[in-house]
């Protein structure tokens, strides 16, 4: 019995020492800990919209500001009724004529507009993903050289209720240094959605009936 005891004795003691040891090495200040931060090729692949988000957070959330001239897109929001749905709309818009030549930082061309869609929720602005969007996929991107046409679904239905939408816009060529009154465009939208009416209805059968009926004709 007393050799047990001390063989319990001597083991207990040598696991102290083990996790005394381990915990001194966990606290030296010698050690280095490496962290490896991954930062996104491209505002397109998986985490880039989050990462330039959070880079420019103090400028794409600041609830304050928003652009007086639509000088980049022009954007309006309609109900889509091609959908049986009162919260799904689209936003559409055209990209502005550019002059290449003008400014600091001009945009080429051939340059393309990146457009990042936030609703307000509990007081922030979070992404709202676009709807059966084919490229972009489960994001709130869209890149466009022309022609904004984006499927959205809204959050509010009701008169009483408004969606509150922030849509950033900014030139690819110009994304590492965006300024507010020369490349960045922040467009807020207040968009009440409401519930059908008859005539709503009626206009969503023509709308279906049509697209059933001549659309396959014409193919």
């Amino acid at each position: 019995m007393t050799k047990r005891f001390v063989f319990l004795s001597v083991l207990l003691l040598v696991l102290m020492g083990s996790t005394v040891t381990a915990l001194a090495a966990d606290t030296d200040p010698a050690k280095k800990v490496s962290i490896e931060i991954k930062v996104p090729s491209d505002i397109t692949s998986p985490g880039g919209v989050e990462f330039f988000a959070e880079k420019h957070a103090g400028l794409f959330f600041d609830q304050d500001i928003n652009s007086d001239d639509p000088y980049l897109l022009s954007i309006a929001a309609s109900r889509d009724l091609k959908a049986n749905d009162p919260l799904r709309y689209v936003l559409t818009g055209s990209v502005q004529q550019i002059d290449a030549a003008e400014g600091d930082n001009p945009a080429e061309a051939d340059d393309t507009i990146i457009v990042l869609l936030y609703i307000k929720r509990d007081g922030m602005f979070v992404p709202l993903e676009t709807v059966d969007a084919k490229v972009n996929k489960d994001t709130n991107l869209i890149e466009t050289p022309k022609l904004l046409y984006a499927k959205i679904k809204l959050d509010n239905l009701g008169t009483d209720k408004v969606n509150e939408l922030r849509i950033i816009a900014f030139h690819r060529s110009q994304m590492s240094k965006l300024d507010l009154k020369k490349n960045l465009q922040i467009t807020d939208l207040k968009v009440v959605a409401r519930t059908y009416t008859v005539m709503d209805r009626l206009r969503i059968g023509i709308t279906e009936v049509m697209r059933n009926t001549f659309i396959p004709m014409l193919k």
